[in-house]
């Protein structure tokens, strides 16, 4: 496998890892929406909401390195390359 198809992997699992940690953020701020403001629970989750809006930032940095590597501009998407099997 060459180095860019590695990159070009590495950038799909991020953004797939990505799409799900959207997701995962999306329903925690709307489960916190439904309670109220300022309750322990609002903040246990407010606390939870906002590790995983750090993570959906560190694993955008990671794919932003990933895609900075690339040597050569490629004729596929991100959709096109194949997501691997474990995510």
């Amino acid at each position: 496998m060459s180095d860019d198809e590695t990159h070009r992997r590495a950038v799909r699992r991020s953004s797939d890892k990505i799409l799900e940690a959207v997701d995962d953020l999306r329903a925690a701020e709307r489960r916190k929406r439904q309670l109220q403001m300022s309750s322990p629970e609002f903040h246990e989750l407010a606390d939870e909401v906002k590790r995983k809006a750090d993570a959906v930032w560190r694993e955008a940095a990671m794919e932003a390195v990933e895609g900075d590597a690339l040597t050569t501009t490629s004729s596929i998407t991100t959709e096109e390359v194949p997501p691997d099997k474990d995510v």
